[in-house]
């Protein structure tokens, strides 16, 4: 496929499951959580229980 397509067609928008390091996670009453935190892939629809797992340890 790579080879029957035209190089300057092709778009590369380089990984979406990297997030930068973060020194902090929370400031004040607020605190990242589900995919803000957690770098899923865009199609593994991931989001929603990060974010419901997220919300279980912070209660904790």
């Amino acid at each position: 496929m790579l080879a029957a397509t035209d190089p300057e067609t092709m778009l590369f928008a380089g990984s979406t499951e990297s997030l930068p390091r973060s020194a902090r996670w929370s400031r004040g009453r607020m605190v990242l959580n589900g995919g803000a935190a957690h770098a899923p892939s865009s199609s593994s629809g991931q989001g929603a229980s990060l974010a419901a797992e997220s919300a279980v340890e912070l209660a904790r």
